[in-house]
């Protein structure tokens, strides 16, 4: 997880996205880029979709868990 700095106009936010690496440091890349903030990654057994916890989609902020196919 990682921090992203969400600016407009007097307002600015750091918001809490998702990223990725391979183990050896290579390959860093962003997986999330909403103003919500997505927490709590965890892998599926298989390794095709990440899980999370985030408030986006929900106009009350009220957490939900999501599902990102992962396509690295």
């Amino acid at each position: 997880m990682g921090s992203s700095k969400i600016e407009t106009g007097s307002f600015s936010y750091y918001n809490t996205d998702l990223f990725v690496s391979r183990l050896d440091g290579t390959g860093f890349a962003q997986l999330t880029y909403h103003a919500a903030d997505d927490l709590s990654p965890v892998w599926s057994k298989d390794g095709r979709y990440i899980y999370f916890v985030s408030q986006r989609g929900n106009k009350e902020a009220k957490a939900n868990i999501w599902r990102m196919t992962f396509n690295y």
